[in-house]
């Protein structure tokens, strides 16, 4: 099947990945317009190359969908005789695939794109990826221990993370006091 983006005629699609063998057969599928760069997705010098070697090839970059993934093989829910228990085995692998790649890949683009959607606090937020967090731990949470797990995501609260010329970046109607986070909370009770 051809790409929709190969099929614009006037780009050339880069794959990148850790397999020769399927990013090449990928990359074949597509057609003379891909090519494979196999790069080491976790590592950000490995992703640099890439990102060098195709904007010296292409002479621009039109299009990054920065995403890559591994499932998960850790056991977050694994029980421990130790106190405290020992850090989630595999975690790292899953974290510097599925979240690391994302923000460097994201990182390079705007090097070479020099176009950022996102003024402020882009790599805070996707390291806060708590609403994904609560919503995979609050069944298993709940079924096996009945502990209830809830987040509230407030937006912007002014808090002691930046000072008085980073906090004027944000319009004063986009916080939330805190005393209205407190409140949320005391009624959980």
């Amino acid at each position: 099947m051809r790409s929709p983006l190969a099929s614009r005629g006037d780009w050339h699609i880069h794959l990148v990945g850790p397999n020769a063998e399927r990013g090449a057969a990928a990359a074949s599928s597509i057609g003379s317009s891909a090519s494979f760069h196999q790069t080491n997705i976790a590592s950000y010098d490995s992703l640099a190359s890439a990102s060098k070697q195709v904007y010296e090839t292409q002479k621009r970059i039109n299009f990054v969908p920065a995403k890559a993934g591994i499932a998960e093989h850790a056991n977050f829910y694994a029980t421990h005789g130790t106190d405290p228990p020992p850090p989630v085995a595999g975690l790292d692998p899953i974290v510097d695939i599925d979240l690391k790649s994302v923000v460097s890949m994201s990182y390079l683009a705007l090097h070479y794109f020099r176009l950022y959607p996102s003024y402020y606090s882009l790599i805070y937020t996707a390291t806060n990826g708590v609403i994904g967090l609560m919503r995979s731990i609050a069944r298993y949470f709940w079924l096996q221990n009945k502990i209830r797990v809830n987040a509230i995501c407030p937006g912007v609260v002014r808090a002691n993370l930046l000072d008085t010329k980073e906090w004027a970046n944000f319009l004063e109607e986009y916080f939330t006091p805190v005393e209205k986070i407190v409140g949320y909370y005391a009624g959980w009770r």
